[in-house]
């Protein structure tokens, strides 16, 4: 008789507070969701299996629920405390941190166009505030297209790392 092996994979989310990023910690939390089979709750309540009992979807509701508060910080979850639902805290934390109003988007590229790397700290730390910044703007439903993208990096590096200089006229061609 052949035995069964089974394997366990934890993963840690790590709360969500309001120096996190919102998008990312999302991602993360459903992908956590889905690994436990319980992300439908997402969905609320009108999206419920019409097969399914009441005690069950109330079971994977309350999970979910529970799950979602274990990767909040104390000062997110008095925000959101209140919300009975899986589909209501979700709600919630959506337009509280995903906001797509315009004082959120004018903040977002104030951020993008005014973005720039400092001459002691690795590149890759510069690129990641870049695609960060970029993720949010996203998030936003704000898109450049890849040229601006290149232009903004670009013009964010100092000039200490650009080493173009343009061509000479008088250069002979081969």
């Amino acid at each position: 008789m052949a035995s069964k092996t089974t394997t366990t994979t934890k993963f840690k989310v790590e709360k969500f507070d309001e120096k996190s990023n919102f998008l990312l910690w999302k991602m993360r939390v459903t992908s956590l969701l889905v690994m436990e089979g319980i992300h439908k709750a997402l969905l609320s309540i009108e999206k419920k299996l019409l097969k399914m009992e009441d005690d069950k979807w109330n079971d994977i509701d309350f999970r979910t629920k529970m799950t979602i508060i274990l990767c909040l910080s104390d000062e997110i979850l008095y925000n959101v405390m209140n919300e009975e639902t899986t589909a209501g805290l979700w709600c919630r934390l959506d337009s509280l941190y995903m906001t797509k109003s315009l004082s959120n988007k004018l903040f977002m590229k104030k951020q993008l166009y005014s973005l720039q790397m400092k001459e002691d700290p690795p590149i890759l730390q510069h690129l990641n505030a870049f695609n960060r910044t970029l993720s949010d703007l996203l998030a936003l439903e704000f898109k450049l297209k890849e040229k601006d993208k290149t232009l903004l990096l670009l013009s964010s590096l100092p000039s200490s790392m650009i080493t173009w200089r343009p061509p000479s006229c008088m250069e002979k061609r081969p």
